[in-house]
């Protein structure tokens, strides 16, 4: 995976920049260096969208049946951990 670079001056946007931009409603971001405006791509999206939505998949569907609290946050936690 790479970061999203300025289409003009191809300067890296930090990932707290990126990070940001996919918390609070995919704003668009602001280039540092030349002062452009980017939007988050569709495939970073649907990357963003991976990675919070298959944990909580993996945890609920793994890890919860076990009727056993602590392995069940023990186990998320390791999975957050991981990713």
């Amino acid at each position: 995976m790479y970061l999203q670079r300025c289409d003009k001056c191809n300067a890296p946007f930090s990932w707290s920049e990126i990070l940001k931009t996919l918390w609070w409603n995919y704003k668009p971001i602001h280039c540092k260096k030349c002062g452009s405006i980017h939007r988050i791509k569709i495939s970073g999206r649907f990357t963003f969208v991976l990675l919070t939505i298959l944990p909580m998949f993996f945890v609920g569907y793994f890890l919860a049946p076990l009727h056993n609290i602590i392995l069940t946050f023990g186990g998320a936690f390791f999975v957050l951990l991981i990713l």
